[in-house]
């Protein structure tokens, strides 16, 4: 005989869960031993979730329920009656629940007008947490992160921002955090302010906003009395100030600047920036300049007041006459009380008047017509050349020229340095070349003297007779002389003057003229002494040329 019993069974899903996740729960049962294998036929499933808080949903009937357990982790004992053949019978099933997550956003926060509001969630889960969200007011640097940051929030608050996290089992919390945000204090420095040079300026800064008590941070710190009071005085009156202020709260304003400028200093400004001493006369006129024309002008404690000699020494405006060729510096100090700004400046004011230059020209004294002189400035930086009568030059503001003047010429040059310059002049004379005049010479045949006739000449002077083919002159150093030539020469005369070193050139071309062909035959060359003879005489090969001439004569030759 086979004893058979019914086996009643329990599966649920989700298996893992936090409370307040539906729990799908399924109900089974089977007839063992087998076989044989008979059909249970569960006629009735009774359903005990182990959760009495759930009041009435903690029981339940049907093969297939579900249950939402009470928001509490921990383990819940499911109990199932099954009856039908061979039953009823009992099986329970332990559902244990994770606890939720858990999401902490911190203490409120509170931050300055301006200021990023910086959010913390600290999320305590028993598995990974999937996402985190917050949401709120303001800009969000990361909506999906723990620790985002927040800004474009304006002063007031609270504002509320909220955060939500879901864990790897579908479970979520959701919690908020508010921020306070506490305004800005403003801080005015003043309006910026021109002022006098020596003039105590006191800053003054003035707060609205913000929580009282403040603290004021003025920079630079070390150009003011306290940089710690509202109110300090300035040390430097060209200097831009800022302030700024930290409230009860711990806000820092933004800073305000003011510009404290002095009026400019007059200036003494000189007609002539330089003088040289060399200059005659060393006048200069001084002018103040930047003061209100109505202003009062002193120049008494001017160290060399005595060279004043304008006509109203006590203005703005006055003629100093300095010593000539006195190379020195002078000093000049004038009180100015301005009519527009009530501002009394002393303006010292030195003036130096330079060594100057010598220019110099150096050259040779003479030059013959027609030959040409270096003349050399020195002494200067730049040159600028004239003459008199006019010359032109190549370039005219080189320190070295090359002329040749025709007549006697004054050089002037002017030589500069700086602002510096002097004139010097230069005569150079030009002495006029002696006559070299040579007479034309009767061209001859043959080898033959020749006259060298240089009478037309000046006088008194040097003279050298030269031939170019060498031929023999009989004496070279008088004005007219001989020579000897056999074929064409060139004869020149160079006459020197010794009283101003010039000399002259003249050559003559003395022509030597061919002899004209001359050929004679007789016929019979041989007759007999005493026999009277016709004899032929034939010129026949002699120079046939237009104009030729012949002459026959006979000589006797004895045998």
């Amino acid at each position: 005989m086979t004893v058979q019993d019914l086996y009643p069974s329990i599966t649920y899903n989700p298996t893992l869960a936090c409370p307040g996740t539906t729990i799908f729960i399924d109900g089974s049962a089977v007839v063992l031993p087998d076989p044989p294998t008979i059909d249970p036929n569960i006629t009735d499933w009774t359903w005990d979730f182990g959760d009495p808080a759930s009041g009435a949903n903690n029981t339940a009937s049907g093969q297939n329920v579900f249950h939402d357990f009470t928001p509490s982790a921990g383990s819940y004992i499911v109990t199932l009656i099954a009856d039908g053949v061979c039953g009823p019978d009992t099986t329970t099933t332990t559902i244990t629940l994770l606890p939720k997550p858990v999401v902490d956003p911190g203490p409120a926060v509170t931050i300055c007008e301006g200021t990023d509001a910086h959010l913390s969630a600290t999320v305590t889960s028993s598995v990974p947490i999937v996402s985190i969200d917050w949401f709120g007011p303001g800009f969000f640097d990361c909506t999906s992160c723990a620790s985002p940051n927040v800004s474009g929030l304006p002063a007031g608050g609270p504002y509320t921002m909220f955060v939500s996290v879901l864990d790897s089992l579908g479970c979520s919390a959701d919690t908020f955090v508010d921020v306070f945000v506490n305004e800005l204090p403003v801080v005015f420095a003043g309006f910026d302010q021109q002022v006098c040079t020596y003039d105590a300026v006191p800053l003054s800064a003035s707060t609205s906003a913000g929580a009282f008590p403040f603290t004021y941070s003025w920079t630079p710190g070390t150009e003011v009395s306290d940089s710690t009071i509202d109110s300090p005085t300035a040390l430097n009156n060209n200097q831009t100030y800022c302030v700024t202020v930290v409230d009860a709260n711990g806000c820092i304003s933004d800073p305000s600047c003011i510009v404290i400028s002095t009026y400019p200093i007059p200036t003494i400004d000189p007609d002539s920036p330089t003088l040289c001493a060399s200059s005659n006369p060393l006048t200069n006129t001084f002018t103040v300049n930047g003061a209100d024309p109505a202003s009062l002008f002193e120049w008494g404690l001017s160290p060399d007041y005595g060279l004043i000699t304008g006509a109203a020494p006590d203005s703005s405006n006055i003629t100093v006459d300095f010593p000539t060729g006195v190379v020195a510096t002078y000093n000049f100090v004038c009180v100015i009380t301005d009519a527009a700004t009530g501002c009394m400046d002393t303006v010292p004011y030195s003036f130096s008047i330079d060594p100057g230059i010598t220019v110099s020209i150096t050259g040779p004294p003479s030059i013959c017509r027609g030959a040409a002189a270096m003349l050399i400035a020195s002494g200067a930086t730049t040159y600028a050349w004239t003459a008199s009568p006019a010359y032109t030059f190549a370039d005219s503001t080189l320190d070295t020229q090359l002329v040749t003047p025709t007549v006697i010429t004054g050089f002037t040059v002017v030589g500069s340095t700086g602002t510096c310059s002097q004139t010097t002049s230069f005569i150079l004379l030009v002495n006029p070349p002696p006559s070299a005049n040579v007479s034309p010479i009767t061209p001859v045949c043959g080898c033959g003297p020749v006259t060298l006739d240089g009478l037309a000449s000046s006088p008194g002077m040097l003279y050298t007779w030269t031939s170019y083919q060498g031929n023999p002159i009989v004496d070279t150093t008088l004005r007219a002389t001989t020579a000897t030539i056999c074929s064409t020469d060139t004869f020149n005369l160079h006459v020197f003057d010794t009283g101003s070193g010039c000399s002259s050139d003249s050559a003559v071309v003395a022509v030597v003229l061919s002899k004209p062909d001359a050929t004679a035959t007789v016929s019979p060359d041989l007759i007999c002494n005493g026999t009277l003879t016709n004899i032929t005489l034939d010129g026949t090969g002699s120079d046939t040329n237009p104009g030729t001439v012949y002459a026959w004569n006979s000589i006797p030759v004895l045998r």
